[in-house]
């Protein structure tokens, strides 16, 4: 179980964490006035961005009240294996999918996965949340700033 002492210090450890980023995103956003017309735009909506994140997170660890159901650990208080394996191996799996099967396939089956190793079971919303990333995905960065996400070894070779 948690200490009272754990609680505390993970909670301070927010707050000067968020409180941190909050400055830090209010910092890029005036010096992102420094840069041409065109280019400050982008930065800027990124700082804005992490600053509401930022000051959200903040607000909630003032007002947030531990409940004893909240926590991710088991009772010795250690993660648990998929937990885990979720962490270190998916990444790597993603990273190599990434240069076999491009950044479309992989990303595909990586939010796939990932949702159901985070416990989605309904079909509707594993889908929803794959195709709305990837099409958000794709009308910023193929269409909005005109950069080709990579493909894959396989489809090189196919097309050779």
């Amino acid at each position: 179980m948690e200490t009272s002492l754990f609680r505390i210090t993970r909670n301070v450890g927010v707050k000067i964490a968020s409180a941190a980023a909050l400055v830090s995103f209010i910092f890029i956003y005036i010096d992102a006035g420094s840069f041409g017309s065109d280019a400050r735009r982008f930065p800027r909506v990124l700082a804005v961005i992490g600053c509401v994140c930022a000051a959200a997170i903040l607000f909630q660890s003032f007002v947030h009240k531990k409940n004893s159901n909240d926590d991710q650990t088991n009772q010795e208080g250690s993660l648990n294996r998929v937990d885990i394996l979720t962490s270190y191996i998916g990444p790597v799996l993603y990273a190599i999918g990434l240069y076999f099967l491009g950044f479309w396939v992989a990303s595909f089956l990586c939010l796939i996965g990932l949702l159901v190793v985070l416990g989605e079971r309904r079909v509707s919303l594993i889908a929803a949340v794959t195709i709305g990333t990837l099409l958000s995905i794709y009308l910023v960065f193929e269409v909005g700033f005109s950069i080709r996400m990579p493909e894959g070894l396989l489809f090189e070779m196919l097309r050779a």
